[in-house]
């Protein structure tokens, strides 16, 4: 953070557990107490507890959903509150406020081993279509992006 802060800018670092409520619903809170609102959500949180799906135990299943869905629920839920309170900023943007869900390819394409991910990522690609469609006549912009593997301690084995 401080090396944010090295670039004039203002930074805030908040530790959360995006798959529980009340936690997610104070790091909003806290955000908006600094920085007065919040223009943008990049719901980035995600993870992976790989498992052939007759191995699979529901333990994987449900931390797999509650930190790549349930998280992405929650944040964009918060944001889209926070929007619909202030309002339109025109001096900032034409929109009153954006959100970009982080998907991955496997929101359409299968992938063996991997159900818990795959089904996660495909809902994102709903939530985000669905929450675009709802929310677009107020200027709010839902987004995602899907990218392929990248080189990340998530997927080293690969």
């Amino acid at each position: 953070m401080n090396e944010i802060k090295g670039y004039g800018v203002d930074a805030l670092a908040i530790q959360a557990d995006v798959s529980k409520e009340d936690q997610v619903q104070a790091m909003f809170k806290q955000a908006v107490e600094h920085f007065g609102t919040v223009d943008i959500l990049v719901n980035n949180a995600g993870l992976q507890r790989d498992a052939k799906f007759h191995e699979m135990t529901l333990d994987k299943w449900n931390l797999v959903i509650n930190v790549n869905l349930t998280g992405q629920f929650l944040c964009a839920r918060e944001a889209i509150r926070e929007f619909l309170r202030r309002g339109p900023r025109p001096d900032v943007s034409k929109a009153t406020g954006k959100i970009i869900c982080m998907s991955s390819m496997h929101e359409v394409i299968p992938w063996a081993g991997h159900a818990n991910y795959a089904s996660s990522k495909g809902a994102i690609k709903m939530l985000m279509q669905s929450l675009a469609q709802e929310y677009g006549d107020r200027q709010i912009r839902v987004n995602s992006i899907c990218p392929g593997a990248i080189q990340t301690p998530i997927n080293t084995p690969a």
